[in-house]
């Protein structure tokens, strides 16, 4: 599969605690313990909406800052490498782009474009302050 990465993407869309406190979120890590290098897309609860976004690159070995979440909101994720292994359980199964960096918002009608692929995901709850995501 060909993975584009454009820099305009490298800036995570998460939401930060600048308006509310910073006790009302929690630190997003994802920790890659696989040996190549995988790709990620979260889907998390952006008021008023629900955003999907990747793909993520998290070199083999490495941990990344993705940025702040708000608690008591789940958010869902999906990560692959080059090889076909995949992380994603299927609690929920959402459009990506095949390959290329992507943001959008989901609703309950949306249906895969032609460049899109649905994927499953996993979903989490986070109450700590600070929250990693293994992906081994």
């Amino acid at each position: 599969m060909r993975w584009l990465w454009l820099a305009a993407f490298c800036t995570f869309g998460a939401q930060t605690a600048s308006a509310s406190s910073s006790t009302d979120f929690y630190e997003l890590t994802i920790c890659n313990e696989h040996w190549q290098k995988v790709y990620v897309a979260l889907s998390w609860y952006d008021q008023p909406n629900w955003v999907v976004e990747g793909w993520w690159p998290v070199e083999a070995g490495r941990c990344e800052v993705f940025g702040n979440f708000p608690k008591g909101s789940p958010f869902y994720s999906h990560a692959q490498a080059e090889d076909g292994s995949y992380w994603g359980s299927g609690a929920l199964s959402l459009c990506v782009s095949r390959g290329e960096p992507f943001r959008r918002i989901n609703s309950d009608n949306y249906t895969c474009g032609y460049d899109e692929e649905l994927k499953p995901f996993t979903r989490k709850d986070v109450q700590a302050d600070l929250f990693t995501l293994r992906l081994n």
